[in-house]
């Protein structure tokens, strides 16, 4: 999922203690605040290391009716922190660009502005596996099978397998048939990711 993620369906916010992550900081934590244009909206939104999101005070042309007759008009708008909503596993703010609204998700904003992709990984992943906790240190650039594992490894995800199945899995990959992934989660009707997990011991390590 490439650009600003989006979500469709708009329901109530969540509790402050959701919305504002950033409240409560004191000294030189809250004086070290740093503010970055949302790309795509430079001008109009920033985001912060803090987990928050605002618009920009700014003059937009408008038209007008002056006697019968359409004349552009200007009118100022104040700048102002937004407030998350939450849309049913994520937190999330709607930005406005020329006449459309955007939801965009704020955990995509934060990776953007403030952690380096030199990999160009189109996922960003929530670390602890907490989808509300968006701060930048719980937050990681991450490829489609990779975020995948991580929801497996957290339990985000669960395996469909039982015992017997996982052991059969791991002898037909330890076995010199040459059965590929794709193959085995085919016939278990599992993601392959899943299999290399089992295949890695990094699931089903006690068979």
């Amino acid at each position: 999922m490439n650009g600003i993620a989006t979500i469709s369906k708009k329901i109530n916010c969540p509790p402050m203690s959701l919305q504002c992550p950033w409240v409560g900081l004191k000294g030189d934590i809250a004086m070290k605040e740093v503010w970055k244009d949302i790309e795509g909206n430079e001008g109009l939104y920033q985001v912060s290391n803090h987990v928050r999101v605002r618009s920009l005070e700014r003059t937009v042309t408008y038209d007008k009716n002056f006697n019968g007759s359409i004349r552009e008009g200007l009118r100022s708008i104040k700048g102002k922190m937004l407030k998350p909503c939450f849309g049913g596993k994520y937190l999330y703010v709607a930005l406005c660009k020329n006449g459309k609204r955007r939801n965009s998700l704020i955990h995509r904003l934060i990776a953007m502005a403030f952690i380096d992709n030199p990999e160009n990984k189109p996922c960003v992943n929530h670390i602890d596996g907490d989808k509300l906790n968006n701060n930048i240190e719980n937050l990681e650039w991450c490829t489609a099978q990779e975020n995948v594992q991580h929801a497996y490894k957290t339990g985000l995800m669960k395996t469909k397998l039982n015992l017997d199945q996982a052991s059969e899995i791991l002898n037909i990959l330890n076995g010199d048939n040459n059965v590929s992934q794709e193959k085995i989660a085919e016939r278990y009707n599992i993601d392959k990711s899943l299999v290399s997990l089992i295949k890695t011991r990094k699931l089903w390590r006690h068979i």
